[in-house]
C-alpha cells in the first residue's frame, strides 16, 4: 500500500476528480487546505478531508477509488490522523442508505448518535456518528 501523505495543491487534480467520481459533485481541494483542515491521501487512490479544531475533528470527506476499497487505505488514514493529531472525538454525518460506509465507520468505533432529516435532500437522511478516544 501507498504511504499516507499530507495533500498539497499539487494534489487537486486527481483529488477533485476522484470527489466528482464519488460523489457527484466537484470541490476545490485549495478549499481544505488552510487554517482548521486537514488533508491527507494516498496518491491517486484515497483521500480525508477533517475539519480540526482541537480537541474535536469532523470528518467532511473520506473516499477510496472503488477498485483500492477493503485493501485498508480509509484505515490508515484514519489511524496517520488519530495518531498525529490525538483527538478527543471524531464527528461526521453519513447517508443512511450508504451500507458500505456505516459499516466501515461501525467497524471503525463510531457510534450513531442521531439524524439529520433531509440532510442530503428531500428524502435523504444523514446519521451522525461520533467516535470518542478519551
Amino acid at each position: 500500500m501507498s504511504q499516507v501523505r499530507p495533500l498539497q495543491v499539487s494534489d487537486g487534480d486527481w483529488v477533485e476528480t476522484l470527489h466528482r467520481d464519488i460523489f457527484g459533485y466537484g470541490i476545490s481541494l485549495k478549499d481544505f487546505l488552510g487554517e482548521h483542515h486537514i488533508a491527507l491521501g494516498i496518491e491517486g487512490k484515497a483521500y480525508l478531508l477533517l475539519q480540526w479544531i482541537p480537541p474535536e475533528a469532523e470528518i467532511l470527506y473520506l473516499a477510496v477509488e472503488a477498485s483500492f476499497r477493503r485493501q485498508g487505505m480509509a484505515r490508515a488514514m484514519m489511524e496517520t490522523f488519530v495518531g498525529q493529531y490525538g483527538p478527543e472525538s471524531i464527528f461526521l454525518e453519513v447517508r443512511e442508505t450508504n451500507e458500505e460506509a456505516l459499516s466501515f465507520y461501525r467497524k471503525e468505533g463510531f457510534c450513531a448518535m442521531g439524524r439529520r432529516v433531509d440532510y442530503y435532500g428531500v428524502g435523504l437522511d444523514a446519521i451522525t456518528m461520533e467516535r470518542r478516544y478519551d
